[in-house]
Formats: C-alpha cells, sequence, structure tokens
C-alpha cells in the first residue's frame, strides 16, 4: 500500500507541474526542480472509490522549501496550527532538512469543516548581522508545499491525495548588495504571512493570506 500510494503521489506532483528549486552550491546557476518526497498522509490507510462517501476528515502534510543561503544565514522556526492547538518546530539546520533543503512540517488531521495555518518566524543569525549585508548574492524562497487527501469517517481515504504549493516567490540570485538588503529589510513581510487553508463541510478547499495568525 505505501508503495503504491508514494508512486500516486509522485504521478500527481508531475501531472500538476509544479515549479520548484532546489539550491545549488553555484549561485551562479539556475538550480533544477525538484518535488519533495511526500511521506503521504494516511499512507496505510484503505480507500475507497464510492461517489457517494461523504467526506468527514481530512489529512495535511506541509513542505517548507528553503535554500542553502537562507539554512546558512538565518535562523527560521515553523509555526502552523489545526484550529485546535499549535505546534511549532525547532530552528532549521542543514540537518533537520532533506537533501533538496525541504523541511518536512509533518502530517496533521482534522474533522470537517477545518481550518489550517502555517506561517514562519525568520531573523538574521546573530553572528552574521554585520558580515550578511555586505553579500553580493542570496538566493531564497518563500513557498510553502503541502498534500491533502479526504477521508470518510471509517478513515477511509477518498479519491486521489492532491498536491498544491502557496506563493513560490523564489529568487535564484540577487546580482547586487542592494537587492539583498532589500530582501533583509523585508523578512518579516516576506516570512510573516499567514497562509491559511480551509476545508468545508463537503472537503472543499481555499487558501488565504493574511498578517495575524
Amino acid at each position: 500500500m505505501k508503495k503504491i500510494l508514494m508512486t500516486l503521489a509522485a504521478i500527481l506532483c508531475c501531472a500538476m507541474t509544479i515549479s520548484m528549486f532546489t539550491a545549488c552550491g553555484g549561485d551562479d546557476e539556475l538550480p533544477e526542480p525538484q518535488t519533495p518526497q511526500s511521506q503521504t498522509p494516511g499512507e496505510d490507510d484503505q480507500s475507497t472509490d464510492d461517489p457517494t462517501t461523504t467526506p468527514a476528515i481530512v489529512k495535511l502534510e506541509y513542505f517548507i522549501e528553503n535554500r542553502a543561503d537562507m539554512l546558512k544565514y538565518l535562523d527560521m522556526v515553523v509555526k502552523c496550527s489545526d484550529g485546535v492547538k499549535e505546534y511549532t518546530s525547532d530552528t532549521l539546520t542543514f540537518d533537520n532538512v532533506d537533501d533538496k533543503y525541504f523541511f518536512h512540517m509533518g502530517v496533521y488531521s482534522s474533522e470537517l469543516p477545518a481550518s489550517f495555518k502555517i506561517w514562519r518566524e525568520v531573523k538574521v543569525k546573530e553572528a552574521y548581522q554585520d558580515s550578511v549585508k555586505n553579500l553580493d548574492k542570496f538566493v531564497f524562497s518563500t513557498a510553502i508545499h503541502y498534500y491533502y487527501a479526504l477521508y470518510d469517517k471509517d478513515n477511509h481515504r477518498i479519491g486521489s491525495i492532491l498536491q498544491d504549493k502557496y506563493e513560490s516567490l523564489t529568487y535564484p540570485t540577487h546580482q547586487n548588495n542592494e537587492m539583498v538588503n532589500n530582501y533583509l529589510n523585508k523578512l518579516d513581510i516576506l516570512y510573516g504571512r499567514v497562509f491559511e487553508l480551509k476545508f468545508d463541510k463537503d472537503g472543499k478547499k481555499s487558501q488565504i493570506m493574511h498578517r495575524d495568525n
């Protein structure tokens, strides 16, 4: 079952043509498109193809897109809420992201209707407060990727596992020091915004971006 669902998730990723970039060692080159490795929500659950099945639960899996420059120079934590409880990640480092610098925030489940919120808290590391201002290049991204699926009251998946993302604002390279500092001065604006996913009682999804969490 796990192998089948992971294959399905991979097919969905390709079908939805979601463009993503990875950080490369030399910031002069455009990174190659990649997709995060999903662990698929409810990967061990049975599925149902019955069109009359009523959705009762939604499961959601987050992947936070990063770049090597972000992990080196910035202190970053991810926060999310499932409408009942708020969760906070460890500080993001090279040790807790995958080889493409994606951070897996986990799988969350909620009864319908449901609301999920996610945002980052980002600041320049103390050790780089001065030196980072002298950089001429800085690769960054603000994208948040997610998988989601609907389930009936008996935890049987309804339909396919779907993938989407929020705001793929990605700069492969900043070409001068002024641009780097402009980015650093807007960290709160870029990452403090809250991305909210809402699912109504029928499982229909909508997404909102706002300032308050």
